[in-house]
């Protein structure tokens, strides 16, 4: 199969990201920090992106969006966004978890990582993967807790071993995540060669479902009481979604 090629978004986080990527090569990537949310600027970032690598949305062969946990309205925007834009193109879509990409940052990392965002009310969303320096494997699974909770969470399960940290929730929460790392966004290049990785190697039919992974309710579900009780995600495939 042909190296395919692939426009992946990420809007999980106030800091947005678009990127083309052909097969595992970043053609162009582009991050954005809107003031009035991923909605007003989405679309525009992309033009730029096909403008840069002179192609057209019909040149795409796959669209990859991050599934979250996040922004409840930025995953929804990422997602409706490409599943649009694949309708009309006639092409298949994809959601790859966000915390998933993220560790991603330290792949070349050897022992274990976490991926650590600010979900806002005093909590953080949260997994830890373990890395040969090449490939991650899950250790827990995506969920949401208090930073403090969160980070016993981890030792416990890292037996005590030096965790690499990185995302947003490292730099709200620094005494409780120290890290060394400097670069905490969110890559849509690197959602987009994981992506691509997949179709590659498994095929469409092995691709995730293009629908978002929130972990817990929206703030709009507690206030109307309409959201199931909360339970902590155990045992998911790290490249599907809920």
């Amino acid at each position: 199969m042909k190296s395919p090629l692939v426009l992946a978004v990420e809007t999980s986080t106030y800091v947005g990201s678009a990127a083309l990527v052909k097969g595992s090569k970043v053609l162009c990537q582009r991050f954005f920090e809107p003031t009035r949310g991923h909605g007003g600027i989405l679309l525009k970032e992309v033009h730029a992106l096909f403008q840069e690598a002179d192609l057209s949305v019909q040149d795409i062969d796959l669209f990859a969006a991050g599934s979250g946990p996040g922004s409840f309205t930025g995953v929804r925007v990422g997602l409706s966004t490409l599943q649009a834009m694949a309708w009309a193109a006639g092409r298949p879509v994809t959601a790859i978890a966000s915390l998933w990409v993220l560790a991603h940052n330290l792949v070349t990392t050897t022992g274990y990582i976490a991926p650590v965002l600010d979900a806002r009310r005093q909590e953080v969303y949260g997994a830890l993967y373990r890395s040969n320096g090449q490939n991650l494997e899950e250790v827990l699974a995506p969920n949401v807790a208090s930073p403090e909770q969160w980070a016993e969470t981890l030792c416990e399960a890292a037996n005590g071993s030096d965790i690499a940290y990185v995302g947003s929730g490292v730099l709200a929460y620094p005494d409780i995540f120290p890290t060394i790392h400097e670069d905490h966004r969110m890559h849509a290049g690197k959602l987009g060669q994981l992506a691509a990785e997949i179709l590659t190697k498994e095929g469409v039919e092995s691709l995730p479902n293009a629908t978002p992974r929130y972990v817990r309710p929206s703030q709009a579900e507690l206030l109307f009481g309409q959201a199931p009780a909360h339970n902590p995600v155990d045992n998911l495939d790290p490249k599907a979604t809920l």
